[in-house]
Formats: structure tokens, C-alpha cells, sequence
């Protein structure tokens, strides 16, 4: 498996590479939330998103929450949207 980066430019977020058990631990330690103003997180550069990538959806979600901000996902792949529908999380998720 590959590496993933995460690039914040302000309120925007961008993944490139692959979301996996061993990648995600360092996506978990980036801050993504530095102001109050929602996030947009594009995962448009992601090439391969398991499981891992789910919990850093709800990670992500539970921390705007936090913050009383929003965060949405764009380009979210196709994997990620099934493991969500079939973990009854598409209404926790904003998937849509």
C-alpha cells in the first residue's frame, strides 16, 4: 500500500494516495479544523479507501461537531459511499 497526504489549504482539504489502516493514523493527526468556518475535504486524489477511510469520515464529522462547523466530502469514492450505505451511516455522513 501506498502512502496518503493530506493537504490543507485553509478551509479546504485535499487526500491523495491511499486510505488504508496504515495510512490513516497520520490523517488523524492533521488538523483540518483551525478555524470557525466549514472544511471541504476533496477526495478526488484518492486511488484506494478501505474501512480506514469510513472512520476518518466519522472522525472528521465528530470534530466539526465539536466545533459547531461543517464539513462535507467531495469525490468520495464509490467504496466508501457502499461501506457507508451498508453501515447505515449515510445519515451521520455527509455523503449526498
Amino acid at each position: 500500500m501506498g502512502d496518503l497526504k493530506v493537504e490543507v489549504d485553509g478551509s479546504q482539504v485535499t487526500l491523495n494516495g491511499e486510505i488504508s489502516y496504515k495510512t490513516v493514523v497520520s490523517a488523524l493527526k492533521v488538523k483540518i479544523f483551525s478555524a470557525n468556518e466549514p472544511v471541504s475535504v476533496d477526495f478526488a486524489g484518492v486511488g484506494h479507501a478501505d474501512s480506514a477511510g469510513l472512520a476518518l469520515m466519522v472522525h472528521w464529522v465528530r470534530e466539526a461537531k465539536k466545533r459547531d462547523v461543517a464539513v462535507d466530502f467531495r469525490n468520495i469514492p464509490k467504496k466508501l459511499i457502499a461501506l457507508a450505505e451498508m453501515s447505515n451511516l449515510e445519515e451521520v455522513l455527509p455523503i449526498s
